[in-house]
C-alpha cells in the first residue's frame, strides 16, 4: 500500500524544468534523490528519513555540467546515510567524462568532484552506480571509440570507502563489434558485481558479465533475453543479500503491441554459468 500520497523533491523551480531523476534507498529506510535541471546543467540531491520526511535543504552537487540530458546520472547510499552521486558531464577537465562526487550522512561533501574515467578521448556518458553498506563503491559507463571496433563500449571502475580507485578501469563486455551501452550494475555480497548491457547493432540483446571481489571477470559475459527475435535494450540489474539476482528490461515487439518490460531471474552461480538457460517472464 502506497504510504501518504506523491510529494514534490525539488525545492529549486528552474524555468526549463527538472528530469532524469534517481532514487537509492538503504535497509533502514533512509533514502536520497538526485535530479538535474535543464537551466545550465545543474544537479542536485535531497536528502530523506525512513519516514518520507526532507532532511535538510537540497543539495547543489554539481554545477554548469551543460543543458544536454543526455550524460545521465544515478545515485547510491550506503548502510549509515552517506551517499554516491555519478554523472556525465559535458564540462570540468574531461568535456564529456563521468565524475562522482561523495557526501556523508548529514549532507556534507566529503570531497570535491572526481573523474571516474581514465582514458578521456571522445565521450563518456551514462553512469551507474552501486554502493555498498561499507561505502565503497562500482562505476560502470559507456565509452566511445575506446574498445577494439572504435564504436560504443562498456567500462567499469572500483572504489574504497574513501573514494581511492581500487584498480584501473576495466573492459566489461567481451564482445566488441557493434555497439555495447545502457549499462547497469550492482553489487554482491561476496565483495563483486554484475553489469548488464545493451549489445548489438541495434538494440539487439541484453547481455551480462559477472566479476569477482578482485575485480576479475567469473566465466565469460552471457545473453540475457531468450527471445532474440527482436530488439532488447535498458536493462537494469539488481542483487539481494540471499544472491538472487534480477534484471528487468525493454523488448520489442516481444509481447504483441510496441515495446514490452521483462524480467529474468538467476542465482549468483547461475549468472557465471554460461551453460544454463532460462526463459524470461
Amino acid at each position: 500500500n502506497a504510504v501518504g500520497g506523491e510529494f514534490r523533491i525539488n525545492t529549486s523551480d528552474n524555468p526549463s524544468g527538472e528530469f532524469i531523476p534517481s532514487v537509492a534507498m538503504n535497509d533502514a529506510g533512509a533514502f536520497v534523490v538526485a535530479w538535474q535541471d535543464n537551466f545550465g546543467g545543474n544537479l542536485y540531491a535531497q536528502r530523506y528519513d525512513a519516514a518520507g520526511a526532507a532532511v535538510g535543504a537540497e543539495i547543489l552537487v554539481a554545477s554548469a555540467m551543460g543543458s544536454s540530458l543526455d550524460p545521465g546520472l544515478d545515485i547510491g547510499i550506503d548502510a549509515t546515510g552517506g551517499f554516491v552521486v555519478a554523472w556525465g558531464s559535458s564540462g570540468g577537465s574531461d568535456s564529456d567524462g563521468v565524475y562522482v562526487r561523495r557526501y556523508d550522512a548529514a549532507g556534507n561533501a566529503l570531497a570535491a568532484a572526481q573523474l571516474v574515467n581514465q582514458v578521456t578521448a571522445s565521450a563518456q556518458f551514462d553512469p551507474s552506480i552501486a554502493v555498498r553498506g561499507d561505502g565503497s563503491f562500482v562505476v560502470s559507463w559507456t565509452s566511445q571509440s575506446q574498445d577494439a571496433d572504435g564504436l560504443y563500449g562498456v567500462y567499469a571502475r572500483r572504489f574504497d570507502t574513501a573514494g581511492a580507485a581500487l584498480d584501473n578501469e576495466v573492459l566489461v563486455n567481451t564482445v566488441e563489434t557493434d555497439d555495447q551501452h545502457q549499462s547497469s550494475v550492482a553489487t554482491t555480497a561476496d565483495g563483486g558485481f554484475i553489469v548488464t548491457w545493451t549489445t548489438g547493432a541495434i538494440n539487439t540483446n541484453v547481455a551480462g558479465q559477472r566479476f569477482d571481489a578482485a575485480g576479475a571477470r567469473l566465466s565469460g559475459e552471457f545473453t540475457i533475453n531468450t527471445n532474440t527475435g527482436g530488439a532488447a535494450y535498458g536493462s537494469s540489474v539488481a542483487v539481494s543479500a540471499g544472491g538472487q539476482v534480477i534484471v528487468v528490461w525493454e523488448s520489442e515487439p516481444q509481447d504483441g503491441s510496441g515495446a514490452g518490460v521483462y524480467r529474468q531471474r538467476y542465482t549468483l552461480a547461475e549468472a557465471s554459468d554460461r551453460s544454463v538457460s532460462f526463459v524470461e517472464d
